[in-house]
């Protein structure tokens, strides 16, 4: 662990989290048993943690730390009275919310909260299916990320360009459903649409009337450069992944980044990238790509970036230019 916090890969998680959107983390320090349970080590890295989670962006009093061993199962699932010095932990939930516990496990169960749902928002579900079964036609299967959609419901599919389709059927394990909310995995029987008209796992259905959504010509994201050897510059044209959505993307500029080499300082219109810093690019994809900003829809707005199969950045989406009619 004090490798990983000093040499980055810790940091850099931490990181990841923060800029992802995770606000809810607890920190797990492990192998207590290698230096005896000792506490003056216990503190030494939780106070090197909590400065660096400060200068990340969290807030320490909102995260448990909890010393545990994984091997013998101290403080995991029971109370362990290897250390008889920690008295177990807390944390803040809210304002005059105050959460204790004592093992991992209480922190799983009592401290982390169950994900904000939108069932109120406009509708965002992102094909990851689709089926033609016999006699039946196209059933097409997704979960939706945003909003409530209903049988009767007249959608547009994006970036296919799709319009006017109607929500035949809702089903979930092969029982109907009066509506599908946020988080429901389903099958939707669309009607109206032809033989000739083209629908993708990756894109989006959304329901006309909160209005028409368009394919995407460039967009802006925040990320952060993951471990690569070279360095990353204006025309590199890597794989951009977005929920269940492929498509190779052009970094066509870099407005700003800022890292070790930087001094942590932001440094605008930079000629490259290397690894463990953070910027924001703009992107240009080279088929139909839907993504949003993070702060309109989630699930919409993170991006993992692969190249040759791994991962060379992660990020959250600032702003789109859509392709005009």
């Amino acid at each position: 662990a004090k490798a990983g916090v000093e040499e980055g890969q810790t940091r850099q998680h931490a990181r990841l989290l923060y800029l992802l959107g995770v606000d809810q983390i607890i920190v797990g320090i492990n192998k207590m048993d290698a230096c005896n349970w000792s506490e003056d080590r216990f503190n030494e890295i939780k106070d090197e943690f909590v400065k660096m989670l400060q200068m990340i962006g969290f807030k320490p009093k909102k995260v448990p730390f909890i010393p545990y061993s994984g091997f013998n199962g101290d403080n995991l699932v029971e109370k362990s009275d290897k250390a008889p010095w920690y008295k177990g932990w807390s944390a803040n939930l809210g304002p005059k919310k105050k959460i204790t516990g004592f093992t991992v496990v209480d922190a799983l169960n009592n401290f982390i909260q169950p994900p904000k749902r939108h069932p109120e928002l406009p509708v965002r579900l992102p094909i990851s299916n689709i089926y033609n079964i016999k006699g039946v036609g196209q059933i097409i299967c997704g979960t939706v990320e945003q909003g409530t959609l209903v049988p009767g419901d007249v959608v547009g599919i994006v970036p296919s360009g799709l319009k006017d389709k109607k929500i035949f059927s809702i089903e979930q394990h092969k029982k109907h459903l009066e509506k599908a909310e946020p988080g429901d995995s389903v099958g939707l029987s669309i009607k109206g649409i032809t033989k000739d008209e083209k629908v993708s796992p990756g894109d989006i259905i959304y329901v006309q009337k909160d209005g028409d959504l368009k394919p995407i010509k460039t967009f802006t994201a925040v990320v952060a450069v993951q471990e690569h050897p070279g360095v990353l510059k204006p025309g590199y044209a890597p794989v951009v992944f977005c929920r269940t959505a492929k498509v190779a993307c052009k970094m066509t500029k870099i407005l700003w980044k800022m890292g070790k080499k930087t001094g942590g300082a932001k440094v605008e219109n930079p000629p490259e990238l290397s690894q463990y810093e953070n910027a924001e690019v703009e992107f240009e994809p080279s088929q139909p790509l839907f993504v949003e900003p993070f702060e309109t829809c989630a699930a919409l707005g993170r991006i993992a970036v692969m190249d040759s199969n791994r991962l060379k950045m992660l990020g959250k989406v600032t702003g789109t230019v859509h392709k005009s009619d």
